[in-house]
């Protein structure tokens, strides 16, 4: 991914007020908030996204991925020939205390095995899951809180920090590092090679934890979700499948 793509989409973010997303109507369950629709029989395959997802513009030098959601199945599918798509929604506010966690199942049609996470020539991954956190202006300097809100108007997806979650090439699963465009977003493989590639992968995450881990400190409140896959630093081929995704 080319350091304009993540400067923009994921860079510094202030308060929610400022932001561009509104937050959408979220399906609750008993086992939490479903954040892609289930899964609706005999409805057709569209090119556009379900509803509360928004677009991520990544600059005018990256070629959009092709998305195609499948409502019959419940999946957002995203196809990448060198090219790179993010998708993002706004996420419901939590209480004060609470410990959320989120779930999801995806696939990808093969890993890319030349993509380096941690050099700006190679930051591809088959697919990533990301999540954003609120900017906290009082530990901003004025030059990040102006960043803010140049970039707030453009973008729906600009949280202050990020996890994100990466099918990654070759790097080993539990790997943490971060992403070499913006040391404010720190990446989790979860999944890496192609020895799953076509098959559905459960995933579980603590976000608290993990954000512990990440930053050395507990979370601001969470902002927004995004779905992703780019290749378009490496050139290759790929394609990520993405459904029951729940925040708990």
């Amino acid at each position: 991914m080319r350091a304009l793509c993540l400067f923009t989409a994921l860079c510094l973010l202030g308060c929610r007020s400022q932001a561009q997303v509104q937050t959408q109507p979220v399906a609750p369950t008993s086992q939490g908030t479903r954040l892609l629709p289930p899964a609706e029989e005999q409805a057709q395959a569209r090119d556009a996204l379900p509803e509360g997802w928004e677009t991520v513009p990544l600059g005018d030098h990256v070629v959009p991925a092709r998305v195609s959601w499948l409502p019959a199945e419940g999946v957002l599918a995203i196809a990448a020939e060198g090219e790179a798509s993010m998708f993002a929604r706004a996420l419901p506010a939590l209480a004060p205390d609470a410990r959320p966690r989120l779930r999801w199942q995806w696939k990808v049609s093969r890993a890319l095995e030349t993509a380096r996470l941690g050099r700006k020539s190679g930051d591809d991954a088959a697919a990533r899951v990301l999540v954003g956190f609120a900017f906290e202006p009082d530990k901003a300097s004025l030059f990040e809180r102006l960043a803010y809100n140049s970039q707030a108007r453009k973008s729906p997806f600009v949280p202050g920090t990020a996890l994100c979650y990466v099918w990654a090439g070759h790097e080993e699963p539990g790997t943490l590092l971060s992403n070499p465009y913006n040391e404010q977003v720190r990446v989790i493989v979860v999944a890496s090679g192609s020895e799953h590639a076509g098959n559905w992968q459960s995933v579980e995450r603590d976000l608290l934890a993990d954000y512990q881990e990440a930053f050395g400190e507990a979370p601001p409140a969470l902002e927004g979700i995004a779905l992703m896959v780019d290749s378009d630093q490496t050139g290759g081929s790929v394609e990520g499948w993405f459904r029951e995704l729940v925040l708990e």
